[in-house]
C-alpha cells in the first residue's frame, strides 16, 4: 500500500519510537545496518507462555533485546514459530509500545517498504498507519519511536547510516539525522575527505528543504557547527564520479562526532 504525500527516501523498514511526546510513532528505518530492540509477535492458540498475550486480537507479544538487522530478527522471531510484530490498531500499538522502558529510543516492527509500497511481514494487510515521518532514502524498514525525540510517542519513521571506515562509493545520497533533547546538536569532523563534486549540506530541521551550511573541502577538526534546533540532518550528496570508461574514481570517507548534554542518535534505534 503506497502512502500518498511521505517522501521515500529515509528507509523501507520501519521502527517505533518510545517517548513521551514522540511516543509510539512510527520511523523509515535501515534493515541491515539499524540495530535495534525487537518484538516478536506469534499467534495465540492456548496460553502465551512468557509472551503478553492480547486476547482481543488472538496475539501474543514478546520483547526481545537483541541489536539484529530487520532479516536476522525475523529469522529469530520465526524461530519461535511467529514474525516480527505487525501493528493494524491503536490497542496493538500500545501493547508493542508498553513492552518497553523509556531507556530505549526505539523499536523495530515488521514493516518494511519494496517496489514503492509497504508490507508487513507475516504478510497480513497493511491497513493502519502511524508514520510521524516516512522517507525511505533513510532506509527500507521503519522504526517505532519509543520516547520524545524527531516525531512523537508510537508514530514511525525511516533510519538510515552507513558502515565506517569504510569508503563511500555509492553514487546516492547518504542521510543522518540526530536530535538532543532540551538542547542544540553541534558536530565537527575528526576525518572528512571529499572528491570534487561530493557535498555536504547541513539542515536545522528534519523537514528543512534550504540547508543552513554546505560543506565541500576539508575542515578542521577545531570547526563546529551547530543547529538552532533540538534536531540536526546531514545529507551526503556524491558528485559524478564517473571516468568516460564507466569506472568510478575518487573516493570520500568521513567520520563526524556529535556533541550535545543529551544526544540520541537516530542511527540506533531498538527493535520490534
Amino acid at each position: 500500500m503506497a502512502i500518498p504525500g511521505s517522501p521515500s527516501q529515509i528507509g523501507k523498514c520501519v521502527v517505533m519510537v518510545i517517548g513521551e511526546v514522540t511516543k509510539g510513532k512510527w520511523l523509515s528505518a535501515d534493515c541491515d545496518h539499524l540495530r535495534v530492540g525487537f518484538v516478536c509477535q506469534i499467534a495465540r492458540k492456548e496460553l502465551c507462555g512468557d509472551y503478553q498475550e492480547y486476547a482481543e486480537g488472538r496475539k501474543c507479544y514478546k520483547k526481545i533485546d537483541q541489536w539484529l538487522s530487520h532479516d536476522a530478527a525475523e529469522r529469530y522471531c520465526q524461530n519461535e514459530c511467529g514474525h516480527l510484530a505487525s501493528i493494524h490498531n491503536a490497542k496493538e500499538s500500545d501493547i508493542v509500545h508498553g513492552l518497553f522502558n523509556r531507556e530505549n529510543n526505539y523499536a523495530r516492527i515488521g514493516l518494511r517498504h519494496s517496489d514503492g509500497t509497504y508490507s508487513w511481514s507475516d504478510n497480513s494487510a497493511f491497513d493502519y498507519i502511524k508514520f510521524g515521518h516516512n522517507d525511505t532514502a533513510l532506509g527500507e524498514c521503519v522504526a517505532m519511536s519509543l520516547r520524545d525525540e524527531i516525531v512523537k510517542p508510537k508514530e514511525w519513521i525511516n533510519i538510515y547510516s552507513p558502515k565506517y571506515p569504510s569508503y563511500y562509493q555509492e553514487s546516492k545520497a547518504c542521510y543522518y539525522v540526530i536530535t538532543s533533547f532540551e538542547d542544540i546538536v553541534k558536530i565537527h569532523f575528526d576525518d572528512l575527505q571529499l572528491k570534487q563534486g561530493d557535498a555536504f549540506y547541513i539542515y536545522n530541521a528534519i523537514t528543512d528543504s534550504i540547508p543552513s551550511k554546505k560543506i565541500t573541502s576539508t575542515i578542521p577538526p577545531t570547526q563546529y557547527i551547530s543547529s538552532t534546533t533540538e534536531v540536526m540532518k546531514m545529507i551526503f550528496v556524491p558528485g559524478n564520479r564517473t571516468n568516460p570508461y564507466g569506472n568510478v574514481e575518487g573516493k570520500s570517507r568521513w567520520k563526524v562526532v556529535f556533541e550535545s548534554d543529551s544526544i540520541s542518535y537516530l542511527m540506533w534505534p531498538y527493535l520490534v
